[in-house]
């Protein structure tokens, strides 16, 4: 099953305070991934409300507060399988251990070494703690295209100019014209020549 344009998902980071993050391994249609708990934000629903509700209905937590912290974008769920979903990610301390509310959807849930997870690993998890390490909102990943489809170099330059010279071209041409118009019929000649001024082709750095 694919999707036409990308959804939105929100997982939640729990951290205990031995610094653990708490894993869930998968089953069902995420199968056989390891992965924060989430699933998908609901219409209307607030980032916070919807990391609220999915904590307590996957793990029984009961969190207040949780803070956004990171942004995803899943591209290699999206090659794997079609599912394109740009997730949210939220941060939130918690105590005690978690239940096991949706075995349909959860075989277990694991506390772990943030820096040693588990395989194989579900990508928006995955992206989303490397986010938290790092103290960042968001982490290009190897092979994303960082750059505009023009690109930066000599190529992109020989572009952006090519696009100016063309500008250039289109206000020449609107110049001769209305210059051709106003010459061609004198009775009618309105135009001055500091309108004419504005017409004159610049081309763009």
């Amino acid at each position: 099953m694919s999707t036409p344009y990308p959804r939105v998902g929100v997982g939640v980071i729990l951290v205990n305070h031995q610094g653990q993050v708490l894993l869930g391994k998968r089953k069902g249609s995420h199968a056989p991934y390891w992965s924060i708990a989430g699933g998908h934000l609901e219409l209307g629903e607030s980032f916070e409300s919807a990391a609220i509700r999915e904590v307590a209905e996957e793990t029984g937590f009961l969190i207040t507060n949780p803070s956004v912290i990171a942004v995803t974008n899943n591209l290699e769920t999206w090659r794997e399988s079609g599912l394109h979903y740009i997730s949210v990610t939220l941060l939130a301390e918690v105590e005690g251990e978690p239940q096991l509310l949706e075995p349909d959807k959860c075989e277990g849930w694991v506390w772990c070494d943030p820096r040693a997870l588990p395989e194989p690993h579900f990508d928006a998890s995955r992206q989303s703690i490397a986010c938290w390490l790092a103290g960042r909102c968001y982490l290009p990943q190897p092979g994303q295209p960082t750059e505009p489809p023009w690109g930066t170099g000599w190529r992109g330059t020989a572009i952006r100019h090519s696009r100016a010279s063309r500008q250039s071209d289109h206000r020449l041409l609107a110049g001769r014209t209305l210059l051709s118009a106003a010459t061609s019929n004198p009775a009618r000649n309105v135009i001055k020549k500091s309108s004419l001024c504005h017409i004159i082709p610049v081309h763009l750095r």
